[in-house]
């Protein structure tokens, strides 16, 4: 592979700096852009209207190692009156934060937008993956799909995501949030459910806005969907809602408020309901344990607490209670279940909840003292 020289390829370096690059690289002479640019061959008209690089075309930014910046692609073309570079042919983008793979790529100088066609995005913030026959890009996370498949899977050939979202159009705002326009929930390559609209938040930062959806099918409960709704109350408090249908039970809802007062002060609430249609008979007992659930009005209600007051005095809660003892062991995944209730509890308290199989329910409230060499503590339960 021949190596291009900066003079040579004068224009081109200049077109696709002022593609990608920032302010920083504005205004300098295209000679000192720090790209390093190669390719088999290289052609210009004699007009100087086309610059045309084929052959395995790398272009890469190297004077910024922070912030890298490679193109590759077989052929492209700079229409210097126009202002419009052309790239096609296993086109690959990579910067920080991004990846694109397309069969080819029109980019418009002039307002420094981008058209891709048939095309694969990874966004690194939240681990997120397009397709789409075409992509616009226009600045820094600002993009739209048409005709599009979002997941946060990998697209692997031959083998669809466990879940897909198939939608007609997909925007991503200057904010990051996603929106969705005429879409159908896939499991596997399976459509189970349409949604005419919907959006939530792309980035790592707290923002309000729906959360992926939970399927969820058994022989007990049919199949269900919970769909979350994460509402960002303040920089120390949040509030995840739970709306969901059980295709043999009903509606059922839910809700989790996390607040951080703290290093060590700190509360997580979680509770859940249905008003179920379904009960135990003599016959039909649930687990064969010989308890009968017959109430309607079913709830679980968990939670920890721990305070700092200071002086080595700490304070710490334990709530578990629930309406039945079933409760548990019929509600043991999903988002609201026993296991993601655990997980998520030992991991930000350092201590889970009891075993669901359990006939009764604890709650406690412990505080204690500590000094060099003695400690003195108290227990409710």
């Amino acid at each position: 592979m021949a190596s291009v020289t900066i003079k040579k390829m004068a224009v081109l370096v200049g077109v696709l700096a002022s593609f990608i690059g920032t302010s920083a690289l504005a205004g300098m002479d295209v000679r000192d852009v720090p790209w390093k640019v190669r390719a088999d061959r290289m052609t210009r008209s004699t007009d100087n209207q086309d610059v045309i690089a084929s052959g395995g075309v790398e272009i890469m930014r190297t004077g910024t190692p922070d912030n890298p910046v490679n193109i590759y692609a077989d052929w492209v073309r700079y229409d210097v009156d126009n202002g419009i570079v052309y790239a096609r042919g296993n086109v690959r983008m990579q910067s920080t934060g991004e990846r694109l793979v397309a069969d080819r790529a029109t980019i418009i100088l002039a307002d420094e937008t981008a058209t891709m066609f048939n095309s694969t995005v990874y966004l690194d913030q939240n681990n997120l993956h397009f397709q789409a026959e075409e992509v616009k890009k226009d600045g820094d996370m600002t993009y739209r799909f048409k005709n599009a498949t979002f997941t946060t899977c990998k697209f692997d050939e031959g083998r669809p995501p466990v879940w897909s979202l198939e939608s007609r159009d997909i925007d991503i705002d200057i904010n990051g949030f996603i929106w969705l326009t005429h879409s159908f929930l896939n499991i596997k390559d399976v459509p189970v459910l349409y949604l005419p609209f919907m959006g939530f938040p792309g980035r790592m930062d707290r923002q309000t806005g729906f959360l992926v959806p939970e399927m969820s099918s058994s022989s007990l409960s049919g199949t269900g969907l919970i769909t979350p709704f994460f509402v960002n109350l303040s920089p120390s408090s949040d509030l995840t809602l739970y709306p969901g249908f059980l295709e043999n039970r009903g509606v059922l809802g839910g809700a989790e408020f996390r607040h951080v007062g703290g290093y060590n002060s700190k509360m997580t609430l979680i509770g859940t309901y249905i008003n179920d249609r379904t009960g135990d008979t003599i016959l039909e007992d649930y687990k064969d344990d010989g308890y009968l659930r017959t109430k309607q009005d079913r709830y679980w209600l968990r939670g920890k607490a721990d305070h700092d007051f200071g002086h080595n005095l700490m304070g710490r809660v334990n709530l578990d209670t629930a309406s039945d003892r079933d409760y548990l062991m019929e509600f043991e995944e999903g988002p609201m279940g026993v296991r993601a209730a655990n997980n998520s509890l030992r991991s930000d308290y350092g201590r889970g909840i009891m075993d669901g199989t359990l006939g009764w329910r604890e709650s406690t409230v412990q505080i204690g003292k500590s000094w060099d060499g003695a400690f003195i503590g108290g227990k409710m339960m």
